[in-house]
């Protein structure tokens, strides 16, 4: 259902539904609704800051390609190592380690496209992160204020689901914050560094940016739990 939801919603397209379908089965037999809540706190959130001003960033060509459908690698990318994160959960005796890394590496995401997308839109001044030099919004790897704090909050939301649900104490909204902050970080430093050389695609480095996150969460977990 969820799914056929956003396939309408042109959110999704066919590989991409197959994908979600396959990976939200795997989440949902592990961490059971709980962690299915998490793929859908991202989806919605994810969904919402790309179809908000699509237009204007249309118009700007910022927008995501195929009215903002995203296909198998991108659901891939995004959600595989939360997914996985949620099979170690129950599978090994770290359960409260991967609990946390599961919705951190969630957290990375969403922040990450709430970041690009909001910061397109209304972000006025975006720099480098490597260079600190101002570029127009948009620009590979750029970042701004008003995407930095819309990236933040899509972390906090994430975090607040996943304790609201009792996949770990309220704390552990802590730790999944400053790891989506700290993985979506990194993807706008390997954007600017890597993607205009046409060395890592969006997709490996939303892949990489999740682990960076998963690991990160888990680690503040075993620290601040």
């Amino acid at each position: 259902m969820l799914a056929a939801a956003g396939y309408a919603a042109k959110s999704v397209n066919a590989s991409g539904v197959v994908v979600g379908i396959a990976l939200g089965t795997v989440l949902w037999a592990f961490l059971d609704w709980p962690g299915y809540l998490l793929l859908i706190a991202f989806f919605v959130v994810g969904t919402a800051c790309t179809k908000i001003g699509y237009e204007a960033k249309a118009g700007r060509k910022l927008a995501q390609e195929a009215e903002g459908r995203r296909g198998a690698r991108h659901a891939f990318a995004n959600t595989g190592v939360a997914v996985a994160c949620g099979v170690f959960a129950v599978t090994t005796p770290y359960s409260l380690f991967f609990s946390v890394a599961c919705a951190a590496a969630f957290a990375t995401a969403a922040a990450d496209t709430a970041g690009s997308e909001i910061g397109q839109l209304w972000g006025r001044r975006a720099f480098l992160p490597t260079t600190l030099k101002p570029v127009a919004p948009g620009t590979d790897g750029a970042i701004s204020l008003v995407g930095t704090l819309a990236g933040a909050f899509a972390a906090v939301i994430l975090g607040a689901v996943g304790a609201v649900v009792g996949l770990y104490p309220w704390m552990g909204v802590v730790a999944v914050t400053v790891a989506g902050f700290v993985g979506s970080t990194l993807e706008s430093v390997l954007g600017a560094f890597f993607e205009g050389r046409e060395m890592l695609d969006n997709e490996a480095m939303n892949l990489l940016n999740t682990l960076v996150g998963a690991l990160v969460g888990g680690g503040l977990a075993l620290w601040l739990l």
